[in-house]
């Protein structure tokens, strides 16, 4: 665990084929690259799901906890689309 502190040393990183066949995730990933709170010369790529359309009444933002990440959020996107939201 990282306190706020902290700087990050050391990012792992599972690599992207252990995700090309996700059973029930057909979202493709989308990443922003981040230095901040990170030492000098280390960055975090985050992944992101970005669906819906660009005119959408609103924009949701789905988050979760450490060690989760948006797989848990998979059966919440379509429905959420359908009500017009991105």
């Amino acid at each position: 665990m990282v306190r706020a502190c902290e700087s990050v040393k050391e990012v792992l990183r599972t690599p992207d084929d252990r995700f090309k066949y996700l059973k029930g995730f057909p979202y493709k990933p989308k990443y922003f690259v981040t230095h901040l709170f990170c030492e000098t010369g280390v960055s975090i790529r985050m992944a992101y799901v970005d669906e819906g359309t660009r005119d959408a009444r609103e924009t949701l933002l789905l988050t979760h906890g450490e060690p989760a990440w948006s797989y848990l959020n998979r059966k919440l996107i379509p429905p959420l689309i359908a009500r017009g939201f991105r």
